[in-house]
C-alpha cells in the first residue's frame, strides 16, 4: 500500500504541473514529494521515530555498507543514459520517447518487482544464517515474482494494440513492436530479483556490482550494435544480449548456498516469453502461458501457494520439509 500511494502521489503532482505549462519540473517535483511522501508513510507505518544517536562502530559499518549497496545501485541506473545516448543517437528524440513510453509502462505494470525485492531483504535477513533455508527461500521467491508480474505483461501484450490508440493516441502504437522484449526483461529481472536480495543480506555487494557493470556494458554494446540495423527493436535485442550477465548473479549464489532449482520457474518463463511474442510467433501462442498453468506440478504449487497465504504464512520463509 506505501508502494502504491507512492505511485498516486507522484501522478497527483506531475500529471496537474505538466497540464499547467511546468515542462520537465512537473516530473521533477512529482518524482521528489514521491520520496519524500513514501518516506514518511513508512515511519508512521512502522511506528518508528528517529532519534539522535551515535556510534563510531555502527556508522562505520553503516558507511561501508551502504557505500557498497549505493554503488551497485548507481551502475544499474547507468541503464538509463543508453536510451538517450545510444537511441537518441542513431534514431532521435522520437525513437528515445517510444523507448521511454514502453519502459515506463513495464515498470507500471511491474510494480510488484519492487514490493517483493523489498520484502525479500527483510525476510531473507531472517534466515541468512541457514544456508538451506535462504536457498529454499529465492527458489520460491521467483515463483511469487513471475506469478505477480506475468499476467498483467502478458495481458497488455495480447491487448496493447487496441490500449494504446485509445489511450495515448495511434502515433504511439511503434511501442507495441519493442514491448515484448521490453516485458522479457523485467521478468528475467525478477527472477534474478531473488538473487541479489540474498547477496545483499549476505554483505556480497560487490557482487551485485560486477553484474551491474556488466548488464550495462554488455547491453550498451549490444544496443549499440543493433539499433543501426535493426532501428528501435535493436535495443530490445540489447536487452535480451544482457541476459548473459546473469550467470554471473547465479555463480554467486551457487559459491554461498548452492545452485537455485530453475525448473518449475524457467518452464513458466518460457511460456511466458511465448505468449508475449504471439504476433511475431502465431495467434497459438497464446495458449501457451494456460497450458503450462494448468500442468500439474503448476497446479500442486499454485495450491500450496494458497493454502500457505490462508494459513497467513510467509512463503519466502518456509518450514522445513513444506513444498519441497
Amino acid at each position: 500500500m506505501v508502494e502504491l500511494s507512492g505511485q498516486v502521489i507522484y501522478y497527483a503532482v506531475a500529471v496537474p504541473m505538466a497540464l499547467t505549462g511546468f515542462g520537465v519540473w512537473s516530473l521533477v517535483c512529482g518524482w521528489c514529494v514521491q520520496q519524500f511522501a513514501t518516506c514518511f508513510i513508512l515511519h508512521v507505518a512502522a511506528r518508528y521515530v528517529p532519534r539522535p544517536a551515535w556510534s563510531r562502530r555502527i556508522v562505520l559499518d553503516i558507511l561501508r555498507y551502504s557505500l557498497g549497496f549505493s554503488m551497485s545501485a548507481w551502475a544499474w541506473q547507468l541503464r538509463s543514459l543508453i536510451n538517450p545516448f545510444i537511441v537518441g543517437h542513431f534514431l532521435g528524440a522520437q525513437a528515445v520517447g517510444y523507448v521511454g513510453l514502453c519502459v515506463r509502462v513495464v515498470e507500471m505494470m511491474t510494480l510488484a518487482k519492487a514490493i517483493i525485492w523489498r520484502l525479500s531483504v527483510a525476510a531473507f535477513s531472517k534466515i541468512q544464517n541457514e544456508p538451506a533455508k535462504l536457498l529454499s527461500a529465492i527458489n520460491y521467491g521467483m515463483e511469487l515474482q513471475i506469478l505477480a508480474t506475468a499476467p498483467p505483461l502478458l495481458a497488455f501484450a495480447w491487448f496493447g494494440d487496441w490500449i494504446i490508440p485509445l489511450a495515448l493516441g495511434a502515433q504511439w502504437s511503434p511501442i507495441m513492436d519493442l514491448f515484448p522484449f521490453i516485458a522479457l526483461s523485467y521478468l528475467i529481472n525478477t527472477q534474478f530479483n531473488m538473487h541479489a536480495s540474498a547477496l545483499y543480506v549476505l554483505r556480497q555487494n560487490l557482487d551485485v556490482l560486477r553484474f551491474n557493470l556488466a548488464n550495462v556494458l554488455i547491453f550498451a554494446a549490444a544496443s549499440w550494435l543493433a539499433i543501426p540495423k535493426l532501428g528501435i527493436v535493436g535495443y530490445g535485442w540489447g536487452e535480451v544480449a544482457g541476459f548473459a550477465s546473469y550467470l554471473l548473479l547465479h555463480l554467486s549464489i551457487a559459491r554461498r548456498l548452492g545452485s537455485p532449482n530453475y525448473v518449475l520457474v524457467a518452464i513458466w518463463l518460457a511460456a511466458v516469453a511465448i505468449g508475449l511474442f504471439w504476433k511475431q510467433i502465431g495467434v497459438w501462442a497464446v495458449v501457451i502461458p494456460f497450458v503450462a498453468l494448468l500442468w500439474p506440478r503448476s497446479l500442486a504449487r499454485l495450491r500450496w501457494f494458497w493454502e500457505t497465504m490462508r494459513r497467513h504464512e510467509d512463503p519466502m520463509l518456509p518450514s522445513t520439509g513444506t513444498g519441497s
